[in-house]
């Protein structure tokens, strides 16, 4: 009896599972943002700062495709934004500032994301800016 008492049923442990993701997501989405240029911002490195295991880490982003992936576009969404918004910086050091160590993997990454290259988006924000 007692023990049917402090059991956790399936709902509930699925319930309290779902919390603990939640809570473990959000504390790596701003360790995420805070250290998003840095060159070695990794899956392990983050469950190794966030004191939790890459299993429970890689659990907490599936739904958003995965902690690298999540990584790779918040990345590329700030570097669109800079690309944009400054045009006085060169490419290659965006992509540097973002956290890409090499200009060409930003390029094709870029690339796979925007359907166009970095350049391309700053030539048309460039266009739109003096159109307008």
């Amino acid at each position: 009896m007692i023990a049917a008492c402090i059991q956790l049923s399936s709902d509930r442990l699925e319930q309290v599972r779902g919390s603990i993701e939640s809570v473990l997501f959000e504390r790596a989405r701003l360790y995420i943002e805070q250290h998003l240029g840095d060159f070695d911002l990794t899956p392990d490195r983050i469950a190794q700062q966030l004191r939790i295991s890459r299993s429970n880490l890689y659990r907490a982003f599936e739904s958003v495709g995965g902690v690298a992936g999540y990584i790779l576009r918040k990345r590329l969404r700030a570097a669109h934004a800079e690309l944009v918004g400054s045009t006085d910086r060169q490419v290659q050091e965006i992509a540097y500032r973002h956290g890409f160590k090499l200009a060409s993997d930003f390029t094709r990454a870029f690339r796979r994301e925007f359907g166009v290259s970095p350049r391309e988006m700053r030539e048309r924000a460039r266009r739109r800016s003096t159109a307008g």
